[in-house]
């Protein structure tokens, strides 16, 4: 038997595989689909995704855009305030398909 094989499969979301949360700032939201440009005055804090979350089980469906991950709620922070642009600090769980828009 090789050990070294998972016996379950490992989500390919690895935002939802991490066992310790991760945060990201979320730079705006909208009910209609975020553009490219829309990223662009957030790009001095690196990546940026699009992603998708549903507001307070309303079923009401938001898209978003997000930096990448911090391992820290303090380290997103310090990012934001490093990068001078406004947003909010977030666990990256509440987010699905997230994809890079920059």
């Amino acid at each position: 038997e090789d050990y070294m094989t998972p016996t379950t499969s490992v989500s390919p979301d690895l935002n939802k595989a991490n066992l310790s949360p991760t945060w990201v700032i979320q730079f705006l939201a909208s009910p209609t689909p975020v553009t490219g440009t829309q990223s662009v005055p957030f790009s001095a804090i690196g990546n940026i995704y699009s992603a998708q979350k549903v507001l307070n089980n309303s079923n009401k469906l938001w898209y978003c855009l997000i930096s990448d991950n911090f391992a820290s709620k303090d380290a997103a922070l310090e990012a934001m305030n490093r990068a001078n642009v406004g947003g909010w600090v977030v666990e990256t769980s509440i987010y699905t398909n997230i994809t890079p828009v920059n």
